[in-house]
């Protein structure tokens, strides 16, 4: 999954579904495309997005790139701690919708 948002990437929209998805227990890679968490210069929003990577261009290439298998995100494992909470969940859920 490739999340893209024009803000700062930590808390964004990206990492929010990451944490729903680890919780519910998916094991799947979520690239988030954003900007750092950092002080940018300031210039044209146009200079910024470009100076950072979120150019068109350059996002359809990471996007290519992902789908050819040629950059692949890591889906990082859950914490010790939480895995077997979000495993029991997950059960929980898959045994109630049945």
């Amino acid at each position: 999954m490739i999340s893209i948002e024009d803000g700062i990437r930590v808390g964004g929209v990206g990492t929010r579904v990451r944490q729903e998805l680890r919780a519910a227990g998916v094991d799947t890679a979520v690239d988030e495309i954003g900007l750092p968490d950092e002080f940018l210069d300031h210039a044209e929003r146009a200079e910024i997005l470009a100076a950072v990577g979120l150019t068109s261009q350059t996002i359809a290439r990471n996007v290519v790139a992902q789908v050819l298998g040629m950059k692949v995100p890591v889906a990082r494992p859950l914490p010790a701690e939480n895995a077997a909470e979000a495993s029991l969940e997950a059960r929980s859920d898959s045994e109630g919708t049945r």
